[in-house]
């Protein structure tokens, strides 16, 4: 296209009418993100279920977590073998699931949960459980 190296043309001419062209140049911000670090992102670990209890396949199996996070926790996703099976978005993110209801589900399992604070700093914890057929 022969306009193509003129584009900009026409934007430059737009920019000087208006005076917009003889503002100076803001200085590049000098601050850094303090928030949003690996050491104030959410903590957790899964208590429950544990890989040394085999569970029944229609068992009802409840999620126990340890937190701690600097900021409120806002939500907490959860996924068994990659597969969600569902998300809790206030205190106290209690979560169970039986393991029959979810496709795919095998004798040895990987259960993760993902935990996203009030300013998105996420963490991700994830503990293997096995299951009776």
């Amino acid at each position: 296209d022969p306009q193509f190296y003129l584009w900009e043309t026409s934007v430059q001419k737009w920019i000087l009418s208006h005076g917009l062209g003889k503002t100076a140049a803001q200085p590049a911000p000098k601050d850094f993100d303090d928030v949003h670090t690996p050491s104030l992102s959410p903590k957790i670990t899964i208590v429950s279920p544990t890989p040394s209890s085999p569970y029944p396949l229609g068992a009802k199996i409840s999620v126990l977590l340890n937190k701690q996070s600097r900021f409120p926790i806002a939500s907490m996703d959860y996924f068994v073998n990659d597969t969600y099976v569902g998300s809790v978005k206030k205190e106290p993110f209690i979560f169970s699931f039986v393991p029959n209801d979810i496709p795919g589900i095998k004798e040895t399992n990987t259960l993760k949960v993902m935990v996203v604070d009030s300013v998105f700093n996420k963490n991700v914890a994830t503990q293997i459980f096995n299951v009776v057929f």
